[in-house]
């Protein structure tokens, strides 16, 4: 008896696998797109862009990985994205933007992924009180500093990595965007106004981490679920920059209006994609906004995101932008 309930059971199970392998959940007529090719691009990794003191007051070795569009680097000039990650400021590397950087870079761009400063003082366990805003606030203007670090770094080196400093961009997710966002629009008056005696600490946003003076230029911003501190009066009709911007209307940790992160009145007013697109569109600069009415903090797929936005940035180069408001998962690419 047990041998023919043992029978059973395989001659059961066996059908479920032969039917599960015979039968697809992919409807009639569609056909699945095949996975990109895998990336073939030379990396650089673990290059140290500059030197700084953590919140904890430890030397640390700032650290970028850059990706070219090709097996070796490039003979002729090709344009740079500086990609920021996300993490609120306590999480997150390099390595965690990977997949996005071999995208753009097999887009035909170089894409230097960067390190920076992480931590800051928290308390408890619920997250309106874990928020200590005087250390945010410093772990945000130390993000600042390794970001401009990193820029000047790639400028200096722009002969050597092949790098056109006419055609730099940056873009960023959360805390990244923020990043990013903030390296295009505050000057060191303008956050030294917000948070006043800043610098004093941890000394000025253009010459930390390196000794180096190179200049750069931002030539456009991808800003995914982020947005700006404190206020979006420094974006003027002569400051407004070209920006693609994706974000769903259900964010409560970067809300994608004018609001307090993670909905905590004590915490900072946060400017997120609605009002920096209206602004940005307001003067007649170029721009694009992916606004998902039912997504939270991240929308879509990587592989959507990305490849919009290395479109967008294209047709800055091109000469031909692209622009539009999209609440479904439209892609702006012509």
């Amino acid at each position: 008896m047990r041998f023919a309930q043992v029978k059973l059971a395989i001659i059961i199970l066996s059908a479920s696998v032969f039917w599960g392998c015979g039968k697809s959940n992919t409807p009639p007529n569609v056909i699945t797109p095949p996975p990109p090719p895998p990336y073939t691009g030379k990396i650089l990794t673990n290059l140290t862009y500059g030197i700084n003191k953590d919140w904890l007051g430890q030397t640390q070795n700032l650290l970028m990985s850059i990706y070219f569009p090709s097996s070796e680097i490039p003979t002729t000039k090709t344009p740079l994205i500086v990609f920021c990650h996300g993490g609120g400021y306590v999480s997150g590397d390099k390595e965690s933007s990977k997949g996005e950087c071999e995208q753009l870079a097999s887009a035909g761009y170089i894409v230097a992924t960067i390190d920076y400063r992480l931590g800051y003082p928290q308390y408890g366990n619920v997250i309106c009180n874990t928020l200590n805003s005087s250390g945010t606030h410093e772990a945000y203007y130390r993000g600042q500093q390794d970001a401009r670090a990193a820029l000047r770094y790639l400028v200096f080196n722009a002969t050597k990595y092949a790098i056109d400093t006419n055609w730099i961009f940056i873009e960023g997710q959360s805390a990244g965007a923020g990043m990013a966002l903030g390296v295009a629009y505050f000057t060191q008056d303008s956050l030294d106004y917000y948070l006043p005696n800043i610098s004093d600490t941890l000394g000025l946003l253009d010459n930390a981490g390196n000794n180096l003076k190179t200049t750069y230029t931002i030539k456009g911003i991808g800003s995914m679920w982020g947005g700006l501190l404190f206020t979006d009066d420094v974006i003027t009709k002569s400051t407004a920059k070209p920006t693609i911007f994706f974000h769903g209307e259900l964010d409560t940790v970067d809300p994608w209006d004018v609001g307090n992160l993670y909905e905590c009145s004590a915490f900072s007013i946060h400017y997120g994609s609605k009002p920096l697109y209206d602004k940005t569109v307001s003067y007649g600069v170029p721009a694009v906004a992916h606004i998902d009415p039912t997504g939270g903090h991240g929308i879509y797929t990587s592989k959507f995101n990305e490849d919009n936005i290395a479109c967008f940035f294209t047709s800055l180069m091109q000469k031909q932008p692209e622009t539009g408001y999209f609440t479904t998962q439209v892609a702006n690419c012509k």
